[in-house]
């Protein structure tokens, strides 16, 4: 009776790693990879597959439409014309696309968590005991961290390489004490001090790096503990796998990581903060709740002190390298930039062997990860039409809009003249090839961005609009009825809600919030556009830098 009792938690991790095997088989490769890094990251592995390079053809082109219907796009390339995506996760991806093109690189994905899960409860089972495979499932499945078994992403690589290493230094026998035991002990502790274990430990440390130099920060921990005996040898040997990794790295594929994009505007770095822990589609604290676990029952073992400073210190690397783009590809809700982080801090969750409260983790994610739940492959839930939509994006709502990422998830940008505006919610969108917004529903929000600050805009709505519209960010003034039946209204702005640099812009950029009624919604979509943006003449002073 006990051993069944024993056997459950594991039952349970296991079945998810079967459930999310079945779905990178499946469901994921039913449509083509999101536009962008995850189709550079298909195309990479499979021409490493195929053609044995990393150089983008025809070939390569050819290959990917033959299979999705359609030519790939924003496929990123280097001057060499090389394909630009991390080179080690691509080169394991490629193990899968020699396989099946179309489906291998997802379920190398997928095999690559089912491997993080295995590694993390390896780690916890020396505090958690027999519940610890429960928690991984509960920290894999309260968290956007299943969806990247979805998803072709270089993060879910790094991920299982911080989970293994940490695995190697902190796994199920643990590590050689700090210091130095008695005699009658050495025998018996040295083989677990192994050459061959600092070693790897070291390389995968060296491989999640690749991905990106904040992971770095995680391979400082394990020096903590190194074991007493052989504490120079084995740091060489640490040291060394890390620096053969990236050293392979760079002579497979060149330069692992894009040059810095170095903002000193304490604006931006204040906001790209608490983005990076609530932000509406990418904050830790929403996707990745369960690290609130970690934080509250810390380590005291040699080393694992120090993963929570080391987490924290590559959240600010990555948001200070990356500050339009440190939440990586935006495919999808939550950020794979903190899928890795997220495995070093999972290493430190229980405290209590009770196995009922990683699920209450889940249970406060779900108002967040409900929409992930519904459709794990990406897009909306397939039912309900936008009012299911609109209702589950209900919490969503409560937390601040990612300005200062370049690409976040649904959101359309269109250039105006020197102003861009920006979708925030699903009720303004931007059909496929239109130059033009369309808008469904009562209520819709956009973002205005200027290089100087603006006195006035002109919001332009399509035939049949009501005549009436109410703002919160401005005051409506004149309208304009036209014969074609367009309406456009001029509204007065105040202060921007903020004002920090943008991608386009070094210099600070004016950001207007506009949340505008129009009483009713409307019975067909309408189109709806910027027209005009008047600024300030003379331009005023700073606007509210909240």
């Amino acid at each position: 009776m006990g051993s069944m009792a024993v056997s459950r938690p594991r039952l349970l991790l296991g079945a998810l790693g079967v459930a999310l095997l079945a779905g990178a088989l499946s469901g994921a490769p039913a449509r083509p990879p999101a536009p962008g890094a995850a189709t550079t990251f298909w195309l990479t592995a499979n021409s490493l597959a195929a053609d044995r390079d990393l150089a983008y053809a025809a070939t390569d082109a050819n290959r990917y439409e033959a299979l999705f219907g359609a030519p790939p796009a924003e496929v990123a390339v280097d001057r060499q014309g090389r394909l630009q995506t991390p080179v080690l996760p691509a080169l394991t991806a490629a193990l899968g696309a020699a396989v099946s093109p179309r489906r291998g690189p997802y379920l190398v994905q997928a095999l690559l968590l089912v491997i993080a899960a295995w590694a993390l409860q390896r780690v916890l089972r020396s505090r958690l005991g027999s519940s610890a495979p429960a928690w991984v499932a509960a920290l894999l499945v309260g968290s956007v961290a299943f969806r990247f078994a979805f998803d072709l992403a270089p993060e879910t690589f790094a991920c299982a390489a911080v989970a293994v290493a940490y695995a190697w230094i902190w796994g199920e026998r643990g590590a050689l004490p700090t210091v130095v035991p008695d005699e009658i002990y050495r025998g018996e502790l040295t083989p677990r001090s192994s050459a061959g274990r600092w070693l790897l430990a070291g390389a995968a440390v060296g491989a999640a790096a690749t991905v990106a130099p904040a992971y770095l920060l995680l391979g400082l921990p394990p020096l903590g503990a190194l074991p007493a005996l052989r504490r120079a040898t084995s740091g060489l040997l640490y040291g060394g796998g890390a620096a053969l990794a990236l050293v392979g790295a760079v002579a497979l594929g060149g330069a692992p990581w894009e040059p810095p994009q170095l903002v000193g505007d304490a604006r931006l770095l204040g906001w790209n903060l608490v983005y990076a822990a609530a932000g509406r589609h990418v904050g830790i604290l929403p996707y990745y709740l369960p690290v609130l676990w970690a934080l509250a029952a810390p380590a005291r073992e040699a080393g694992r002190r120090w993963i929570v400073p080391a987490a924290v210190g590559a959240v600010l690397v990555q948001v200070g390298l990356a500050p339009f783009d440190f939440a990586g590809a935006a495919a999808g809700w939550g950020s794979a930039a903190f899928l890795p982080i997220y495995a070093a801090l999972a290493t430190l969750c229980g405290g209590s062997a009770r196995s009922g409260r990683p699920w209450l983790a889940v249970a406060l994610a779900a108002p967040f990860l409900l929409p992930v739940w519904l459709a794990p492959f990406g897009g909306a839930p397939a039912f309900g039409g936008p009012g299911v939509r609109q209702l589950l994006e209900v919490p969503r709502r409560l937390l601040p809009f990612e300005t200062s990422l370049r690409e976040v998830p649904g959101s359309v940008e269109m250039r105006r003249g020197a102003w861009t505006v920006r979708t925030v919610d699903t009720t303004v969108f931007a059909a496929a090839g239109a130059e033009s917004f369309r808008f469904f529903g009562r209520r819709g929000r956009v973002l205005v961005a200027s290089p100087r600050p603006l006195s006035s805009v002109r919001l332009a709505f399509g035939a049949d609009a009501p005549s009436t519209l109410e703002v919160r960010g401005g005051e409506v003034g004149s309208t304009t009825f036209r014969p074609s039946g367009e309406v456009a209204f001029d509204v007065a702005l105040g202060r921007p809600l903020r004002r920090h640099p943008l991608w386009w812009s070094r210099e600070p950029v004016a950001i207007y919030a506009l949340d505008f009624d129009l009483g009713k919604p409307p019975t067909a979509p309408l189109t709806f556009d910027l027209e005009l943006a008047r600024p300030v003449v003379p331009e005023s002073p700073e606007g509210d830098s909240r």
